[in-house]
């Protein structure tokens, strides 16, 4: 088999999509992503694989390499040796009216979909930074490990499209491209110390990144959209039904 990819796990995930255009939570999107890769490397007659969940790493820390962490995943796959961390966000767009907390989607099956509203948007990007930061960390001291991947699924457009105006968390934006008139995608920086900003735009220490390797951020369409005639959505909403993914590899 080759190399597993970033390009097979688009692959894969277009596979997931459609089966599952939808979850009910991260560890459902988890589980499932999982049950879905195991399928292709039986399909491929993969001989010697094994996938874990919330594998633990021991990593030294980035400033003081005396001292270890421990470093959780969402999946670890392993093929023939070789280590394939996977870490997964999955933050979905609710019911935005005050009256009701979540939206709810029923499909064909009658199985009924409840999405709550993850509306911290700055603390989210940030943690998929963070993801990618630590997958780093996990390449570089983890001999076994061939490359990371860092996956968001989301039906909140604010993440690829990047908030209107000048934010706290500005250097964490993972948007798909720097304006609208843009054509060449956005991309995370390497060797740039990335940083929180408060009211008065100066920059704070708490919390900063530095990323060995810059990161394209290529958001693609997961599956269809959720406006067709196979699910009943009881709170009609715009802005609710497209589902993209990214995903980040760390080589």
């Amino acid at each position: 088999m080759e190399v597993f990819s970033k390009e097979i796990m688009h692959i894969i995930m277009s596979n997931l999509s459609k089966e599952r255009h939808i979850f009910c939570s991260e560890a459902d999107f988890q589980f499932a992503l999982a049950n879905k890769i195991e399928r292709y490397l039986e399909e491929k007659k993969v001989e010697k694989y094994n996938i874990f969940h919330e594998w633990c790493f021991e990593v030294p820390d980035k400033k003081n390499p005396e001292i270890f962490y421990k470093m959780y995943v969402d999946i670890l796959v392993v093929i023939n040796d070789k280590y394939y961390p996977i870490e997964l966000k999955y933050k979905t767009k609710g019911n935005i009216k005050k009256d009701y907390k979540y939206l709810t989607y029923n499909d064909n099956n009658e199985m009924e979909y409840v999405l709550k509203n993850h509306v911290a948007y700055n603390l989210n990007c940030y943690s998929y930074v963070k993801d990618i930061d630590r997958l780093e960390q996990i390449k570089k001291h983890i001999r076994m490990v061939d490359c990371c991947y860092a996956i968001m699924l989301t039906n909140e457009p604010i993440y690829w499209i990047g908030p209107k105006e000048k934010s706290s968390y500005r250097d964490f934006v993972i948007k798909e491209y720097e304006n609208k008139f843009d054509t060449k995608k956005y991309a995370i920086p390497r060797g740039k110390l990335l940083r929180w900003y408060n009211k008065s735009g100066n920059s704070i220490s708490d919390g900063e990144i530095e990323l060995d390797n810059s990161y394209e951020m290529d958001w693609r369409d997961y599956g269809t959209n959720l406006d067709d005639n196979r699910f009943n959505i009881k709170n009609n909403l715009e802005n609710v039904r497209q589902f993209r993914y990214i995903i980040s590899e760390i080589k």
